[in-house]
């Protein structure tokens, strides 16, 4: 996917770092996500929720993020 010419530079995807907030565990955090799209790919490392959005581009990651984290509005994450 990454050397398809075929797509655009900036929409091959996004690899996105979140940071929970104090008191939440990574792995609590994991336990909110809810991936919906194919190619997507989640795991935790480093105290981090660690999103690949395949076909993703930053400007769109707002609209990206809303189904993950459909009871989480925001409040998880640094």
């Amino acid at each position: 996917m990454m050397s398809n010419t075929l797509l655009p530079a900036d929409g091959k995807g996004v690899l996105v770092a979140l940071r929970p907030v104090p008191g939440i565990r990574v792995e609590q955090a994991l336990t909110l996500c809810r991936p919906n799209r194919t190619g997507d790919i989640m795991t935790i490392g480093g105290n981090r929720l660690v999103l690949f959005l395949s076909f993703c581009r930053v400007n769109d990651l707002d609209t990206a993020f809303k189904p993950y984290f459909p009871f989480a509005d925001g409040r998880y994450f640094l």
